[in-house]
């Protein structure tokens, strides 16, 4: 449409779908007026320059690398053609957490593929960084099935592989605070513990648990002050219950089996990021600080590259199996990210 044909649209509207349209148009802008550039969000690299305007932002351009960019590259809006209904979206699942995608598409008149994507891109948002939690600490241990559920395709021999191993999920918290971490597919040994607990407890917590020898190995080799709940006394347990009673691990289950009819193990820590802060932490993200996570489009378009990563690198499973062939345009410019990307344990 040329721009008197938009202004004609726009004089043709009533005041209700008049009201309506400046409400879209100001959040949004008011979301991406917070988005400050001071770096490229590629090589971050100091040396940038504007470099001309697309649409309503300002385009820029890195004197390192080369390469151009906007203020929602890389953010929750990059790539996003209906903003304001993904913008519905997105306070949807603030509000009820996440919503089937038969029922989201819908509420929203959305195809089923972008209810699919703009879930998990909105799931990106929350898997990043480790908490390190203080006082008493406990720690469980919970296995779940692994699951290729929506996988095309599949290799018979990495399945023959991995289908009996279970994926490991250890749980940290207290009484305020509560993590998880996908660990790996199969046993658990001394090098897997250290990578995730030696980020959630400092050296002068308590850490309570279940006798389990792999855990008990560990915590003693690193001198860690531990109790073990199979052997206090009913009156010592009842000291214990604030921390130790939470049900984190049973409620993470419930919702996986009954709520979502499983989940794909390749999506397991996403969701799992996602659950432990609108469910266990009760924590909601604010739509003005939305525009501050500037790693969330890298993350979705690499999920299926970190997913070999974590079965290559992290579980040792070296049978191939066939790359779900969907393909992003810049993807190549990240081929770097590996899990530790989605899990924080290091950056982009």
């Amino acid at each position: 449409m040329s721009l008197k044909e938009i202004r004609q649209a726009i004089f043709d509207l009533n005041r209700e779908d008049y009201s309506s349209l400046l409400k879209e148009l100001n959040e949004f802008d008011y979301l991406t007026s917070k988005i400050k550039v001071k770096t490229c969000v590629y090589c971050n690299s100091g040396h940038i320059i504007k470099h001309g305007r697309y649409n309503h932002l300002d385009r820029y351009r890195c004197k390192e690398c080369g390469k151009t960019f906007i203020p929602t590259t890389g953010t929750i809006f990059y790539y996003i053609q209906k903003k304001h209904i993904f913008i519905d979206y997105l306070k949807i699942m603030q509000i009820e957490g996440i919503v089937p995608l038969a029922q989201i598409k819908k509420r929203l008149d959305i195809a089923n593929q972008t209810a699919f994507d703009w879930r998990h891109k909105i799931l990106m948002l929350y898997s990043s960084g480790f908490k390190t939690l203080d006082t008493d600490v406990y720690i469980k241990l919970r296995q779940f099935r692994f699951s290729q559920k929506g996988r095309k395709n599949i290799d018979e021999k990495f399945t023959a592989k991995a289908n009996h191993l279970p994926a490991n999920v250890i749980f940290a918290g207290n009484s305020k605070n509560v993590q998880l971490r996908l660990s790996k597919l199969g046993e658990l040994e001394h090098w897997d513990l250290q990578k995730v607990l030696k980020r959630f407890i400092k050296k002068n917590s308590k850490v309570i648990l279940a006798v389990n020898p792999v855990f008990s190995n560990y915590f003693k080799s690193k001198s860690y002050k531990t109790i073990e709940v199979q052997n206090l006394k009913k009156t010592e347990l009842i000291n214990l219950q604030d921390t130790y009673s939470s049900n984190s691990d049973l409620e993470l289950k419930r919702i996986i089996d009954k709520k979502f009819r499983g989940i794909a193990t390749k999506y397991f820590q996403v969701y799992s990021n996602f659950l432990s802060s609108f469910v266990f932490n009760r924590k909601r993200l604010d739509l003005k600080d939305l525009v501050k996570i500037k790693a969330v489009w890298f993350k979705f378009i690499q999920i299926e590259r970190m997913y070999v990563n974590f079965i290559v690198k992290y579980c040792g499973i070296f049978e191939p199996f066939d790359r779900v062939k969907r393909f992003w345009k810049n993807e190549d410019r990240f081929h770097h990210l590996e899990y530790g990307a989605l899990i924080g344990t290091s950056k982009i």
